[in-house]
């Protein structure tokens, strides 16, 4: 009787885990892993079908990154583009094929390696724990030197205009990471080049922000070791998850009766 009982108590506690099991990954990847936000926050993200908002190569863009209760949840992002030198770029396409179904596309074509072009993102509120991702960030081997040396600096501003330094993490095995920069460089013998739809972990790095931002610029040129004239070049953007907010309400009285504000 015990061992019967006994064995009917394992089954259950197996039971329980295989419907635990089975409710996550019915889950959305963003609902596993949101963002964890402190009391007045609320969890969010640029959901797959909002990065076409930004139209094809255009410079500028504004995009709502929809709440998930409430519009007072939605965060408006004011993108733009700016070149530094004589740049050429193809800007603001959308890559369908990131892990979560979409990307900001950004791709450019140095005439100078010492050009840059930066990529600005303005949010209407400040973002608390905003965590971003960069994939394709790669080089392409010469005899030498290289086609292209991928180079980002993040730049984050709080909403006193004070930086907000980068956090970074899972740094692929073909960039490395230093101060606020990231560098398209691997481990000797390998060539460290990334295909164009290459989300995979090997030229991704993620940046994250634990002070709230509103401001969030990505400086893309290339390495002093890049030719003069860089070959076209790359990179794709998303923005994994942050926390936005929520408004405050006062409780006052007026005349004796009570109201919100």
């Amino acid at each position: 009787m015990i061992f019967f009982s006994k064995t009917l108590e394992i089954r259950f506690i197996v039971y329980r885990w295989v419907m635990l099991a089975s409710v996550l990954l019915l889950l959305p990847v963003s609902t596993v892993f949101a963002a964890t936000c402190q009391s007045g926050y609320i969890s969010s993200t640029v959901k797959p079908q909002e990065y076409s908002q930004w139209p094809l190569n255009s410079l500028n863009s504004t995009i709502t990154a929809t709440g998930s209760t409430d519009p007072d949840d939605d965060v408006l992002i004011t993108g733009s583009m700016t070149q530094n030198g004589d740049s050429q770029s193809i800007n603001g396409a959308v890559n369908a094929n990131s892990p979560n179904g979409g990307a900001f596309f950004i791709k450019q074509n140095m005439l100078s390696r010492n050009d840059t072009n930066t990529i600005t993102y303005k949010f209407d509120k400040p973002l608390l724990n905003l965590s971003m991702s960069v994939y394709d960030i790669d080089r392409e081997f010469r005899f030498f030197d290289y086609n292209w040396k991928d180079k980002l600096k993040f730049i984050a501003k709080d909403k006193v205009g004070q930086t907000v330094s980068p956090i970074f993490s899972n740094n692929g095995e073909y960039v490395t990471a230093s101060g606020n920069t990231v560098t398209g460089d691997s481990r000797f013998g390998t060539f460290g080049t990334c295909s164009d739809n290459d989300f995979s972990s090997s030229c991704k790095i993620t940046a994250s922000f634990d002070q709230p931002i509103t401001e969030l610029s990505i400086e893309y040129g290339n390495a002093s070791d890049a030719i003069s004239d860089p070959v076209e070049q790359n990179i794709e953007v998303t923005f994994d998850d942050f926390c936005v907010p929520l408004p405050t309400y006062t409780i006052s009285k007026d005349d004796g009766l009570t109201r919100v504000c």
